[in-house]
């Protein structure tokens, strides 16, 4: 006679367990948490200062933010900073997808404006390149969508 025993237990209709042992293994399965955010993201070490949500580059490793006066920042990838830095700390930025922010207007479409800020104005005066960037979908969910650079 074995001493096994063969548990099968159903916790909700999508969780079944099933387990053949010589012992009881209890586990309590939480309310899930919220549904994350889809963007695709990196990290870089920040070469200046970086505020969270603004457009930056990443240039000999380093992150700045995006200048639209700037002819060389006109051909580089831009990304979203999604996390603020000082120089030579880690910045997290967004390449694509829903990232989370406040304060943004909901359908607004934005574009990268001076410094790397973002704002609602296509070309900005002295700017030798432009670029939309996104579009809120909400004042607290904005969808990172690259465009080309005009």
């Amino acid at each position: 006679m074995s001493n096994d025993v063969l548990i099968v237990e159903t916790i909700t209709p999508s969780i079944t367990i099933t387990e053949k042992s010589q012992s009881v293994i209890i586990s309590q399965i939480g309310a899930q948490g919220p549904t994350g955010y889809s963007a695709t993201q990196s990290s870089s070490l920040a070469g200046v200062s970086i505020s969270s949500y603004i457009a930056i580059v990443v240039v000999g490793g380093l992150a700045y933010p995006a200048d639209v006066t700037n002819l060389a920042h006109a051909d580089l990838p831009i990304f979203i900073a999604t996390t603020s830095a000082g120089a030579g700390a880690s910045v997290n930025y967004a390449s694509s997808g829903d990232i989370p922010v406040t304060g943004f207007i909901t359908g607004q479409r934005y574009f990268v404006g001076p410094s790397g800020t973002l704002g609602n104005v296509f070309r900005n005066p002295g700017a030798v390149w432009a670029k939309f960037i996104g579009v809120a979908k909400s004042t607290t969910v904005f969808t990172v969508q690259m465009d080309d650079t005009y």
